[in-house]
């Protein structure tokens, strides 16, 4: 989903039936629409708290150096009110 002041955009959806979604394939797909969009065009990716999306933010940034990067707060949030 891409938002911006205008309006917001879906710009595409991924089958993966059958496949590991594992960093590397999270990375992959994600770089292809960042490219799409142009990495310029990007302030901020939100991602949930998994292990596998910490290692793709890693792999993320070590292509675009200039995206910024947070982790849901409404998951931290319920984590936080569990106990």
């Amino acid at each position: 989903m891409l938002v911006c002041p205008s309006e917001d955009v879906f710009i595409g959806s991924i089958d993966t039936i059958g496949d590991e979604k594992d960093g590397d394939y999270i990375c992959n797909a994600l770089v292809r629409y960042i490219k799409t969009i142009g990495v310029n065009n990007i302030v901020k990716i939100c991602t949930n708290n998994a292990l596998s999306m910490k290692s793709v933010v890693d792999l993320l940034i070590h292509y675009f150096p200039s995206l910024y990067f947070q982790g849901c707060v409404v998951h931290c949030l319920d984590l936080l009110l569990e106990d």
